[in-house]
């Protein structure tokens, strides 16, 4: 939370010197002070630097110093923001990672954060989902057209809400191949991160979840309608 005494100190600072401006000029012109003048004059001349100076920097003339962000410092902001935002973390392991991370917030869907080695410049987003036994046993009954189809369509639903999908594959007791799951990832620069930007990532990555969800519910119901119904015998 230095972020946030930060800003109040600053505050702080510039509301008492401009209280003590205000009641210094006051004394100065009850006294017809001859310093009263060149007082107003540079005055006016601090406020028009600080206004150019929140012009040119986007920031007021005693807030602190914008923190870059950058790969060496980025699990530095990254534990910062998830604190200022309420989002649990808690470490995890990662293949070929210098960090790695699981993201909760508020009983939602848990997401992986990494910085991988292969991607360095680059914070990582994944999402698993992995499918119910009753979802794998519907797909096993889908034809090879039909099942392709059902994965084709859910992976262009994710890239239009800017997430790649990798559709986990594995096979039963019979040796059978099954999918068992699907991983969503996002890979963002690191320089282009802040506080905002990493939370809407955070949050898109689970409702990307979210669609695989649904959208699989939705298929397989629509699927199975078309089985032939069984004769009872």
């Amino acid at each position: 939370m230095d972020w946030l005494w930060q800003g109040i100190v600053s505050n702080l600072t510039w509301e008492i010197l401009v209280v003590a401006a205000g009641i210094a000029m006051a004394l100065l012109r009850k006294k017809d002070s001859k310093w009263a003048g060149p007082i107003i004059f540079g005055l006016l001349t601090i406020t028009a630097l600080s206004v150019l100076w929140f012009t040119i920097t986007g920031r007021s003339l005693f807030s602190p110093p914008r923190v870059e962000v950058s790969p060496e410092n980025i699990e530095k902001q990254l534990k910062t923001w998830c604190e200022n935002v309420a989002i649990g973390t808690e470490r995890t392991e990662e293949p070929d990672s210098y960090f790695a991370y699981t993201l909760r917030s508020h009983g939602g869907d848990p997401v992986n954060v990494f910085r991988a080695k292969h991607q360095p410049g680059y914070l990582q987003f994944k999402g698993l989902i992995t499918f119910a036994p009753e979802h794998q046993a519907a797909l096993a009954k889908l034809s090879n057209d039909d099942e392709e189809m059902i994965f084709q369509q859910l992976v262009l639903e994710l890239a239009k809400a800017n997430l790649s999908a990798v559709v986990i594959n594995d096979t039963d007791s019979s040796g059978k191949p099954v999918h068992t799951g699907v991983v969503i990832q996002k890979a963002v620069p690191i320089p282009t991160l802040n506080e905002g930007f990493f939370v809407d990532c955070f949050d898109q990555t689970t409702r990307g979840m979210a669609i695989v969800r649904a959208y699989t519910r939705l298929a397989l119901r629509a699927n199975q309608s078309k089985l032939p119904v069984a004769n009872a015998n």
